[in-house]
């Protein structure tokens, strides 16, 4: 790799790159605190979030129609995926090349819990991790709300992480900001939400059932038959990989491993009418020549030089035998050459 800039300029470019950078997200933050009002989303926390994470809340909340709930006790519950953006379950109009994917499906079954407080945890850790509730969440609340015959509208920016209310990020830490709001965004950013609330107790009439037994994950394919699960993997390509055994000895006939991997250089036939190159065809044979020199000492590195030079004197035997006569070049070796040009005289001194 070979340097692109001097060490004055590198750290100059990199400190333009972060302004410019900084300057780009800084005019997204100033868009999302002005203009408040979008048009493609409905939510309760639209007028308080940024663009990034309102996007986010609203593919959440197409999605959580798709998923069943369980409730599995009084503060638990088990969601799961049941059917596509259709209404078709996953068998239900899927094509032949969709259910013989190779890839495999598995059913999962994430759980949520509500705390004492109302909080909303759920097994899938999408908030810990992203600062947004997941759709789990989302659907735990849409059943308690229909129970209660209340409409939910969606969570609030309360929800969801402080780092997606557009008012922080605009105001938060800047000195024309007035100290009390910087005393607020300050302690907000110290004391998280640990996650969505539900505001509501869960009512009695949600039937408890038994929670769903663990299953092994050969038990949970989807597009697989566990019964079949023997499938002929030749029917899709590259499936497989395969594997050859060298024409020489057999691996149970020595120990010495190294022994038989070293010798299949012996055995290459490199392919006639191809430019190769004997640089990188002998790498490997070079290379382990130098360490066993290294290792014996004089006496081998003599030894390589004798068998070098051997090889060198063959092939200017080979060259000499050529019959291209009027040869330009003349190989460095310790042999006497001859060539068939005349000799050129320096004229400059010559009367």
């Amino acid at each position: 790799m070979q340097p692109t800039m001097n060490m004055d300029t590198s750290p100059k470019t990199l400190n333009t790159q972060s302004s410019l950078k900084a300057s780009a997200v800084e005019e997204i933050i100033y868009f999302d605190y002005h203009h408040k009002h979008k048009t493609w989303s409905s939510s309760p926390s639209s007028l308080f979030t940024t663009t990034l994470g309102e996007s986010l809340v609203v593919n959440i909340n197409k999605r959580s129609s798709l998923y069943g709930l369980r409730c599995i006790g009084k503060f638990e519950f088990e969601i799961e995926f049941l059917c596509n953006n259709k209404g078709k379950g996953f068998f239900e109009g899927q094509e032949d090349d969709v259910l013989d994917a190779p890839i495999p499906l598995f059913r999962r079954i994430h759980i949520v819990t509500v705390a004492n407080d109302g909080i909303l945890f759920c097994s899938c850790f999408s908030f810990e991790s992203g600062g947004v509730y997941c759709k789990h969440q989302k659907k735990v609340r849409d059943v308690v709300y229909q129970h209660h015959n209340k409409e939910f509208k969606g969570f609030t920016h309360n929800d969801v992480a402080i780092r997606y209310n557009s008012a922080c990020m605009h105001l938060a830490f800047r000195s024309t900001t007035p100290k009390h709001l910087n005393a607020m965004f300050l302690h907000l950013a110290k004391n998280e939400t640990k996650g969505p609330r539900l505001c509501l107790p869960i009512p009695d009439t949600i039937s408890i059932v038994a929670k769903s037994p663990t299953l092994t994950a050969l038990e949970r394919l989807k597009n697989y038959d566990a019964l079949l699960i023997d499938i002929d993997a030749n029917f899709f390509d590259n499936m497989h990989t395969h594997t050859f055994e060298c024409y020489g000895a057999e691996f149970g006939d020595t120990d010495d491993f190294d022994e038989v991997f070293s010798q299949s250089i012996d055995d290459t036939d490199f392919p006639n009418g191809q430019n190769i190159n004997a640089r990188s065809a002998l790498k490997a044979i070079i290379d382990s020549a130098y360490k066993d020199a290294d290792d014996i000492g004089q006496e081998d590195i003599k030894k390589m030089q004798s068998v070098l030079l051997e090889f060198k004197r063959w092939c200017n035997e080979k060259r000499s035998t050529t019959n291209d006569n009027d040869r330009k070049f003349v190989t460095m070796c310790q042999n006497s050459m001859k060539g068939t040009n005349k000799r050129v005289f320096n004229t400059h001194h010559l009367p």
